[in-house]
């Protein structure tokens, strides 16, 4: 992964501690991050370890500390933490110092018409319950500038098309979204 990390010029890999819904143990993530981090940083390449459902944020910024490494950082996306049932102003509490890339997946949660759980959908930014200027606001505060990208949810469309155009429409609306809010 780093070769393409190199090939393309990326200065950060993403990484995910287990494939989503499944679960992991914190010791083998870390002794795998440890033991290919010496390379990542002989070539100037920051591992960014995305939150998951598979640990709670505590967990994430123990991590963090324990390894304390210039080149390993939190991959942010505050949607996700809804797998742990934890907050996007706890989650950011607890992984803002770690922040090294940011993903901003806009979602919607609301009730279900039985008023007996809940449903949780992507939207183009700025449509969802994220407030992408507050999470500025907060980056900034501590001096951060990581790189942001834009993750969507879009909910399938009768078929691959339409749903690939609706995915088409929520890219555009979510760049000027952006582009809006951090200008």
């Amino acid at each position: 992964l780093l070769e393409i990390a190199k090939k393309f010029s990326s200065p950060v890999l993403r990484v995910l501690p287990a494939f989503f819904g499944s679960s992991a143990v914190m010791k083998e993530v870390e002794k795998s991050i440890r033991k290919v981090l010496p390379r990542f940083e002989k070539d100037g390449v920051n591992i960014v370890l995305e939150n998951t459902e598979a640990f709670k944020a505590e967990d994430y910024a123990a991590l963090m500390e324990r390894i304390n490494h210039p080149h390993f950082k939190m991959c942010l996306d505050l949607a996700n933490a809804l797998g742990t049932m934890e907050g996007p102003e706890y989650v950011m509490q607890k992984l803002l110092p770690y922040v090294g890339n940011f993903h901003f997946k806009d979602v919607k949660v609301s009730r279900s018409e039985t008023v007996m759980g809940f449903s949780v959908y992507g939207t183009p930014s700025g449509k969802g319950d994220l407030s992408l200027p507050w999470i500025l606001e907060q980056l900034l505060s501590q001096g951060l500038s990581p790189s942001i990208i834009i993750k969507l949810w879009p909910t399938f469309v009768n078929n691959i098309e339409e749903t690939m155009a609706l995915e088409d429409a929520w890219v555009r609306e979510s760049v000027d979204y952006l582009r809006s809010v951090m200008s």
